[in-house]
């Protein structure tokens, strides 16, 4: 753990889809190149800004497949908290192959696998230059890992959330992958998202980001690069505020 305190630098919150892990892997879950990748652009975000991470589990598990079997609602949600734990514990173990503190924090207590979520222990972690990988959404079913991340930025005091989307630029009037006239918005507001029926952040998380005016910012995350570019606005992305 680094020994300098990084109390008066701005926190970020990187928001990744479980489906941008094993894009274009279809022999494995979990893409490791691509973490590797992001891992390394984490290196340098390091250096500027205490850094939360939050990953879906989309690429494990999907709540289309419960249905399939008829499962009820809370256990296939709890089955989702449990693939974003392992996405979790994944990148955890690629950061610290290249000597980067990180630790995965799970809103469902499982210490025999990782630390539980306690906000100061999270909060004292990334002020001392540790990543904080936040695992289990909200710990609770029927809420989103989107909503989850929305909560989660606003207790840390993130001053907006990075919301990496698979092989999408940002935010369109719909999907630009079926409609190639798809309009491409640069900016919106909360109200725009929610308004136009916009599906890039649930209802109740563009809700909490819009009440606490926490920043969310939309871009390809399968670009290599693609986060440092962002934030430095050598790329395409749509900010939301």
């Amino acid at each position: 753990m680094h020994s300098n305190n990084n109390s008066n630098r701005t926190t970020i919150m990187l928001k990744l889809s479980g489906a941008s892990l094993n894009h274009n892997d279809s022999d494995n879950i979990i893409s490791f190149e691509i973490l590797n990748e992001i891992a390394q652009q984490i290196k340098v975000l390091i250096n500027h800004f205490n850094v939360a991470i939050v990953l879906g589990g989309g690429n494990i598990w999907r709540g289309s497949i419960a249905s399939k079997v008829n499962m009820p609602r809370d256990q296939a949600d709890y089955m989702g908290m449990l693939a974003t734990i392992i996405n979790s514990i994944a990148f955890e173990s690629i950061l610290k192959n290249i000597n980067i503190d990180a630790k995965v924090f799970s809103k469902i207590e499982m210490e025999k696998i990782c630390d539980t979520y306690y906000l100061r222990n999270v909060k004292d972690y990334l002020n001392k230059g540790g990543v904080a990988i936040l695992a289990a959404g909200t710990g609770m079913p029927y809420f989103s890992t989107d909503t989850g991340s929305a909560i989660t930025a606003i207790e840390i005091g993130a001053k907006f959330i990075l919301m990496g989307k698979n092989n999408v630029d940002g935010v369109y009037s719909c999907d630009p992958l079926e409609n190639p006239n798809a309009e491409f918005y640069k900016t919106l507001t909360y109200d725009d998202v929610i308004s136009k029926n916009l599906r890039v952040m649930d209802t109740t998380a563009i809700a909490l980001c819009k009440e606490y005016k926490t920043k969310i910012i939309v871009f390809n995350i399968n670009e290599k690069n693609s986060i440092i570019d962002t934030l430095n606005r050598k790329s395409k992305f749509t900010i939301i505020e």
